[in-house]
């Protein structure tokens, strides 16, 4: 599988035949160098959504999150990259968590209430994959929109 959205909704992955040490393989169609992630969920009551790639100057917007569902976003940036990251709320009251390379945390942030934006101002220090984490506070179904800029 190469992303949630490959699981059929009644599957929520492969089938491991229980407890044990295994091997994930990760391969790169044509066998070039690239950044991934692989996380691990194990409670389907609370489910980890990869919507993919946002980039700089192409905002997403209406993104729909259910109940109790976190969304993640990943996007390509350069150390000394100067990011500004906009989640703009339809209904709700997001937090955001920033990752870099290697999953490294950076940074929350819940600075304001229901219905008004968050917005994160920093300059990147390292090259590499970064995620955003998006979640509505209260766990309650969300509306948003996102925007990376990258200068």
């Amino acid at each position: 599988y190469t992303n949630s959205r490959d699981f059929p909704k009644e599957d929520n992955g492969p089938s491991l035949p229980g407890e044990g040490i295994y091997e994930i393989q990760v391969s790169v169609q044509g066998g070039q160098a690239a950044d991934y992630a692989i996380l691990a969920n194990v409670d389907p009551e609370f489910p980890y959504i990869f919507n993919g790639i946002v980039s700089s100057g192409n905002p997403r917007s209406a993104v729909q999150i259910p109940n109790d569902a976190v969304h993640y976003w990943f996007f390509a940036a350069n150390a000394g990259d100067s990011l500004t990251l906009i989640v703009t709320p339809n209904d709700g009251d997001p937090i955001l968590d920033l990752y870099g390379p290697g999953a490294e945390y950076i940074d929350s942030v819940d600075e304001n209430g229901t219905d008004e934006e968050e917005v994160y101002e920093t300059t990147l220090t390292e090259t590499g994959l970064y995620a955003v984490r998006i979640m509505e506070i209260d766990g309650l179904s969300m509306t948003y929109d996102i925007e990376v800029t990258l200068e």
